[in-house]
């Protein structure tokens, strides 16, 4: 690719510069916005066989992390059952904490295999196939997606599905890697764990902002603390100190990834109420 003739995703600039993470990867950083971009994007093979192993030895912790996620994502919805898909499911903790705080939940992934673990624990997860995801306009009340959106191949396009499906008043959050992390600025390319070959993009949160703006979404302040009520009692304390302990990170670009909270505009003449996150 010739760094002359292309031009940043995000803010138009050009030239890019070569990012080499490995033989097989290369991103190309916007020296303006600091956008890193334009990587190869494997195939869906990629996502199979092994590739959920570790999600499911895990898979207690990753309720855990779910819980905390989600009782912060409570904070910013006015419903007290609300409808959630969660995309990129993978082996769907999300969408299994979900339901056992009493959300209507399900999920989607482009693994198959990921899919068919879902479905043997009894979770509503669907294979998607391409950007365009299997459901009606304006069907959720709240849609997460946990380090996905820099495996896309087109964020822009990505993003105007994804604000297809969220209900006007609707929330969205996403989390992933941050670009700005101290240590991933210090040790550049080297630092080959946080430079995963399937990630096509890594962004900062100023730079993502922008094409969730061109979709649609207001960008909303994240909540600090987590609505524990919604857990069981040793799950509640360590939400408190883990959303307390990130925030701190984040201050400190400690953090090796971040979150955006968003929402789709109410409806013209809507008499729904808005509790913003505090």
């Amino acid at each position: 690719m010739d760094p002359l003739s292309i031009t940043c995703e995000n803010c138009g600039s050009s030239p890019l510069e070569p990012f080499v993470i490995r033989p097989v990867q290369t991103l190309w950083r916007c020296v303006v916005c600091d956008l890193y971009q334009k990587g190869l994007p494997p195939s869906d093979a990629a996502y199979e066989s092994d590739y959920h192993d570790d999600y499911q030895r895990q898979l207690p912790r990753k309720l855990t992390t779910a819980g905390v996620r989600l009782s912060a994502v409570a904070r910013t919805i006015d419903v007290s059952r609300p409808r959630m898909l969660d995309i990129g499911c993978s082996i769907g903790a999300t969408v299994e904490m979900a339901q056992q705080i009493g959300w209507d939940a399900e999920g989607v992934d482009v693994s198959e295999t990921a899919v068919a673990k879902c479905r043997s624990r009894g979770l509503r997860c669907h294979r998607m196939d391409g950007i365009r995801l299997p459901f009606d306009d304006e069907s959720f009340d709240v849609v997460t997606s946990w380090h996905v959106i820099e495996h896309v191949e087109n964020v822009q396009q990505t993003l105007n599905e994804w604000y297809r499906v969220v209900r006007p008043g609707g929330v969205m959050v996403l989390e992933t890697p941050d670009a700005g992390y101290l240590k991933a600025r210090l040790k550049g390319a080297a630092y080959q764990k946080f430079w995963a070959p399937e990630h096509i993009y890594t962004f900062r949160k100023h730079n993502l902002q922008p094409f969730l703006e061109r979709a649609g979404f207001e960008i909303l302040p994240n909540p600090v603390w987590a609505q524990v009520s919604l857990l069981s009692p040793s799950r509640a304390g360590y939400a408190l100190i883990y959303r307390g302990l990130k925030a701190v990170c984040r201050s400190l670009s400690l953090s090796k990834a971040f979150e955006i909270y968003c929402r789709r505009p109410p409806s013209s003449g809507s008499a729904m109420s808005w509790r913003r996150a505090a």
